[in-house]
């Protein structure tokens, strides 16, 4: 696969990136097999294999941990390999492990998504399934006082991972996936278009309906 035809669509956690990924989806990226997140499920469970050996408990890798990884690119290429073209993959993950990416695929076209730090915050503590900072342990073993502020830091630590993503060079757009809620769809039909998809107008409807179900 040309490095060009892979699009990387990542953010934090409960920034709306989902979203972005089914508008891709609609407009002609291929993501392959999916979970409900869309995400990639092979290219999801090599994340989570890379990750979890290097990190305690709430901590993301260090950049160092991950330039003893040499083989990305092959075991990547396993997955992409049988992929029809433009590729899409959507994880939180990529930006823990952006080094790793960047140095494989350096023409990749990234999507960095982006939300208001309140509205993540509370999205965060609201949904069932995100337990990191319910857990005491993890607080304290980042210096926080209590749930809230352990989220708040985490939002932080990818703030400061896109700005070095940004800094290092990668070929990139900033959505912001809420401003589909009030019918703008400008930015993302710019995003459709540098990413060599034809924009489908039937994404207006299905987005303002998802949208309007999650105010």
């Amino acid at each position: 696969m040309k490095s060009e035809q892979l699009i990387l669509i990542t953010g934090v956690e409960r920034s709306g990136s989902t979203l972005i990924s089914r508008v891709l989806q609609m407009c002609g990226a291929n993501a392959g097999q999916t979970n409900k997140m869309c995400e990639n499920t092979f290219l999801r469970s090599l994340s989570l294999n890379i990750i979890q050996p290097l990190i305690l408990a709430c901590e993301m890798p260090d950049y160092l941990d991950l330039k003893e990884i040499t083989n990305w690119k092959e075991l990547v290429e396993t997955e992409l390999g049988k992929q029809e073209t433009p590729f899409m993959y959507k994880d939180s993950q990529i930006t823990q492990l952006w080094t790793l990416w960047h140095e494989a695929y350096k023409d990749a076209k990234w999507i960095i998504v982006r939300r208001r730090t309140g509205d993540i915050l509370n999205s965060l503590h609201e949904t069932a399934y995100m337990t990191r900072f319910k857990i005491i342990a993890n607080q304290m073993q980042i210096g926080a006082l209590n749930e809230k502020e352990g989220w708040l830091w985490w939002v932080h630590e990818y703030e400061r991972h896109f700005v070095d993503m940004i800094e290092a060079g990668v070929n990139h757009k900033i959505v912001w996936a809420e401003r589909m809620r009030d019918g703008d769809f400008d930015q993302m039909k710019e995003v459709v278009d540098w990413c060599g998809l034809s924009w489908n107008e039937e994404v207006e409807d299905v987005m303002k309906t998802l949208l309007k179900s999650k105010k």
